[in-house]
């Protein structure tokens, strides 16, 4: 379920607001007035999947105004609850507004303190776990490394034509490369190469295994 409440002046779009919000079928709507005699306030309450189709024909209504705005709010509960609310619950759940994902994947595709933080911890323990044959913290190193973060803000921005999501995630994904292989160096220097390692020698072969993995793993991370 959620709760989508839509800033907009007050005139023809306001009308065609309206008549989405109308066509989406929701639970319960209603419109609040506030000072501003121009403004309109309407708060759309929906238990359905259309919660993104109305987004996208508000987006439409709204897009040759000015001083408009769309915020989405999850809503985890209500009092009395609605009849079959667990079961649009569920599938809310498996259902994430365009909105939200951008959100949430531009947020990780930030490059700041934590990430090239991240990058340097991840590196030394990959490096670390490689030269001992270490499998665990190899492993470990994956889990910690943030590089997935930049990756899914490429491809979304991609996907959306988003240029400003690309040019971050590209310039995060090239810092954070650039940091590993300089960490890397810096290691090498540090630690005697243990050739005998499996780990390490086996990333030197490349088999069709290996990109039948990486292709479950980047649709997993996708997922």
């Amino acid at each position: 379920m959620r709760q989508i409440e839509i800033h907009c002046p007050h005139g023809d779009a306001f009308e065609n607001v309206i008549s989405a919000v109308k066509s989406a079928k929701p639970v319960d709507y209603w419109v609040l007035f506030p000072e501003r005699q121009d403004r309109r306030i309407v708060n759309v309450f929906l238990r359905d999947g259309s919660s993104q189709s109305l987004v996208d024909a508000v987006q439409q209504c709204l897009e040759a105004e000015t001083k408009w705005r769309i915020v989405v709010i999850p809503i985890e509960a209500t009092v009395p609850p609605l009849e079959g609310a667990d079961k649009d619950k569920k599938r809310d759940n498996e259902i994430a507004l365009r909105e939200e994902l951008l959100t949430d994947v531009a947020r990780g595709a930030a490059l700041d303190l934590n990430f090239i933080a991240m990058v340097v911890l991840s590196t030394i323990v990959a490096a670390i776990g490689l030269n001992s044959d270490g499998v665990a913290a190899v492993i470990g190193a994956m889990v910690i490394a943030p590089l997935l973060g930049p990756i899914l803000g490429f491809a979304m921005g991609s996907a959306l034509g988003r240029r400003s999501l690309l040019a971050t995630s590209a310039k995060t994904l090239a810092a954070g490369v650039t940091i590993a292989l300089g960490i890397s160096l810096i290691i090498s220097f540090i630690l005697p190469i243990n050739l005998e390692s499996r780990e390490l020698m086996s990333r030197a072969e490349v088999r069709l295994d290996g990109v039948a993995l990486a292709l479950a793993a980047g649709g997993a991370a996708a997922l």
